[in-house]
């Protein structure tokens, strides 16, 4: 049985519905039954399901070769000098040497007595620090330390 204008049709208290009445693309994927579901699988749709993969493309030409590397951590080393006795009321200096084709980038010192009064590593392989014990009666004993890097 059916109504002017497109209504529902009624067969013993069931309502019906018919694919003119739903509006295009109003269906959820949730709507749908189990074995619609399956029977879709693999295809595209006006659902915007995904379709079956296509073939594998042919390998893309090699990128240009990249800039040279940066830093390199097994390039770097750190030296301590030898353990240095620092005499009462003197001036001592201490060094701290890198290994062979590489050069300071930092240092600092260890001193149990004096004040420093000159660090310098002017560029090359050597970290040098010179320790201000005047006017002090007791001895002390340090040590130079360098971060060293090749290049």
């Amino acid at each position: 049985m059916s109504r002017p204008g497109g209504g529902t049709a009624s067969a013993a208290g069931v309502k019906l519905i018919t694919g003119k009445q739903i509006k295009d693309g109003s269906i959820g994927l949730i709507d749908l039954s189990g074995s619609a579901k399956r029977a879709l699988k693999g295809q595209r749709g006006p659902a915007g399901l995904p379709g079956p993969a296509g073939p594998v493309g042919a390998p893309g030409a090699a990128g240009a070769t990249g800039a040279a590397g940066g830093f390199d951590p097994a390039k770097v080393s750190y030296v301590y000098g030898p353990t240095t006795t620092i005499a009462a009321d003197a001036v001592t200096p201490m060094e701290a040497s890198c290994p062979a084709g590489q050069k300071v980038l930092a240092g600092g010192y260890y001193a149990s007595t004096g004040v420093p009064y000159q660090e310098s590593n002017n560029g090359d392989s050597v970290w040098r620090v010179v320790i201000d014990n005047l006017e002090n009666l007791y001895p002390g004993e340090g040590y130079a330390f360098a971060t060293c890097a090749a290049r």
